[in-house]
């Protein structure tokens, strides 16, 4: 999702519980992405990190640090803005911002 009314429906309404949910974080209105596997490598995982920071409002920084964590951890606030979530038990991982595509094990 690229904006709060994307993320809302990416996370809330397309994402299954084991999905992995991916934010920048502390950068306020920055996408999330998902990974839709139960068990991701790392591969995976370091690829979703480094699109998170290219399409997120620090793409300018040379490092970004990136949380992620089970779609199932994360929470509408209620009456908060669309997209706007908690989330608990997240991994964080420092990340480069990249939109180049890698290939990646099946």
């Amino acid at each position: 999702g690229k904006n709060n009314y994307q993320n809302e429906e990416l996370t809330f309404k397309i994402a299954t519980g084991n999905d992995w949910w991916f934010h920048a974080k502390g950068i306020p209105g920055s996408m999330y992405c998902e990974i839709r596997r139960k068990r991701a490598s790392g591969p995976h995982l370091r690829g979703s990190c480094r699109a998170g920071c290219y399409y997120s409002k620090g793409r300018e920084n040379e490092k970004v640090e990136i949380d992620y964590v089970q779609k199932k951890q994360v929470k509408k606030v209620a009456g908060a803005a669309p997209g706007f979530v908690i989330y608990h038990t997240n991994y964080s991982m420092m990340a480069t911002p990249s939109n180049q595509l890698e290939e990646l094990p099946s």
